[in-house]
């Protein structure tokens, strides 16, 4: 019916312009480091397979539909985006932030909210954008209230960002740093299960393990030796 093309040009449409939002987002985050093709590529990757395997956990069957799944992944490559703000001096220093510096380090959540809400305020809300805006305020919560920057906990902290954590933190365990090697996928492993409860929503860790095999073979083969002088992402729960 007329309606339903209507419906589709429109749905094509908005999805045209968000992947052109996408583009200029990440190409600014990319002016500042060499960070963002193969982490942003696999943190997506990561988060659309650990996501089509939690939706089928029966408490999941509503909230992780197709749609929300597909703005998930999109909207993942976004959630450092305020790290544009962060000096260079921190953002590629090769050794430990002082604590000061890692207050600064920090505020990259606020800042990427900032680059969020002023898109909206220009373009208005879409479930794209409010999806990006979850991500990028709340993947560095923690399930037990113990993340930042506002202490939420469990299910107070939005799905979306639940999901991005632990692609997030598998992605920087298992990629070297200029200030630490890759870990091996064993102790990531390890690491993201010591987690569960604490940093990390168990049912997303289990469905993590469920598909791990896969997001392991991916990190070897999307990992580039450019990336040793990647910077720092405080998503390292080894060297944060």
């Amino acid at each position: 019916s007329l309606n339903h093309a209507e419906a589709d040009a429109s749905t094509h449409s908005q999805t045209v312009s968000n992947a052109a939002m996408l583009r200029g987002l990440i190409g600014l985050a990319g002016t500042r480091d060499n960070e963002t093709g193969q982490h942003l590529a696999r943190t997506q990757s990561y988060v659309k397979l650990i996501a089509a395997e939690l939706a089928k956990h029966p408490r999941y069957l509503a909230s992780l539909t197709p749609e929300t799944i597909l703005l998930c992944v999109a909207a993942a490559p976004l959630h450092d985006i305020g790290k544009v703000a962060i000096p260079d001096a921190i953002l590629l220093k090769p050794g430990k932030l002082n604590d000061e510096e890692v207050a600064v380090m920090r505020t990259h959540v606020d800042e990427g909210v900032r680059v969020i809400d002023a898109i909206i305020a220009e373009a208005g809300q879409s479930p794209f954008l409010l999806t990006a805006r979850d991500i990028v305020g709340s993947h560095h919560e923690k399930f037990d209230g113990s993340g930042y920057p506002c202490g939420l906990k469990s299910d107070n902290i939005p799905l979306s960002a639940r999901l991005m954590a632990i692609a997030d933190v598998y992605d920087a365990l298992r990629t070297p740093r200029v200030y630490k090697p890759a870990v091996d996928r064993k102790t990531a492993r390890q690491i993201i299960v010591d987690g569960a409860g604490n940093h990390f929503d168990p049912d997303i860790v289990t469905a993590f393990l469920m598909v791990e095999p896969v997001l392991a073979r991916l990190s070897d083969a999307m990992t580039d030796a450019t990336e040793m002088r990647s910077p720092r992402t405080e998503s390292d729960p080894v060297a944060a």
